[in-house]
């Protein structure tokens, strides 16, 4: 069982809300380095392993499990209501993270491009 983080306050305190993705996911992977689950991040659901699988086999499974429902559980709480939502029948946190990547990660551009564009203009 996960102790209390006190770095868990840093995704509290500045939820995901759409407009401040890049620093959501900062926070959200430093918090997770510290729990040293980072890697769920970019590890899909391993399937079940077999009675004979390798004791390898076993431990990457029994490691992925609560990994993730730890990481899902912060991510899910630390997101605007319309955003848990749209994730929460989500289960692999990859996935959770593929998904905002494709929702925010390009508007993020958009954004610095469309500010660059509006500052541009105001000194002509």
């Amino acid at each position: 069982m996960a102790s209390f983080n006190p770095l868990a306050t840093i995704l509290n305190q500045k939820p995901l809300d759409g407009n401040n993705y890049e620093l959501w996911k900062t926070n959200l992977y430093i918090f997770l380095d510290f729990e040293i689950i980072k890697f769920i991040t970019t590890t899909p659901k391993p399937q079940k392993p077999a009675a004979n699988a390798s004791e390898e086999t076993k431990k990457q499974f029994a490691d992925w499990q609560p990994a993730n429902t730890i990481a899902r559980c912060y991510i899910l709480a630390n997101v605007a209501e319309h955003l848990q939502k749209q994730l929460n029948n989500l289960e692999c946190v990859s996935k959770i993270i593929q998904t905002l990547n494709g929702m925010f990660a390009k508007s993020s551009n958009c954004q610095t491009s469309s500010y660059r564009s509006t500052n541009e203009h105001s000194h002509d």
